[in-house]
Order: C-alpha cells, then structure tokens, then sequence
C-alpha cells in the first residue's frame, strides 16, 4: 500500500487532489490510503516517517510548506523531493 499526505489548508484543493490520486489508484490497480492534514503543523509536529509521498502548499496559516518541509527532513531522508 502506498501512503499518501496531503497537506492543504483550502478544502477545495484537498478534495481535488484526494480525487486525483484515488482516480489515479483506481486506473492502476494501486493500493492507497490517504491522509489530509490542514497545515504543515500538523504533519510535522510529532512526525513520524510512514509516508511515501507528502504533498504540501507552501502557503498555510500556522505553519508553511516549506518550514514543514525543513521539520520532516530531520526526520525522513527518504521522503523523496
């Protein structure tokens, strides 16, 4: 199973991207879970490597993409860029 973060303050975006990813899934026969977080806080305040893709904004209210970014990779080498 592939894990996929989406992190986006917009619901408008989130749903557009969740539809995207499970369209994409369902056309290749892949096996997903997807997780939705509203701000790059929530992803990278107590973060754990368990994700084989994040999508971030880069612009969010409380924390941005690019500080979330930063946080994760002290944690995740592998996440790929």
């Amino acid at each position: 199973m592939i894990k996929i973060a989406i992190v986006e303050d917009e619901t408008e975006y989130q749903r557009m991207f969740e539809d995207y990813i499970h369209r994409y899934a369902k056309e290749k026969g892949i096996d997903i879970s997807i997780r939705v977080f509203s701000d790059g806080f929530d992803i990278s305040e107590g973060y754990e490597p368990v994700w084989d893709a994040i999508l971030l904004d880069i612009k969010m209210h409380q924390q941005d993409g690019m500080t979330a970014t930063r946080i994760i990779r002290q944690h995740d080498q592998a996440i790929p860029n």
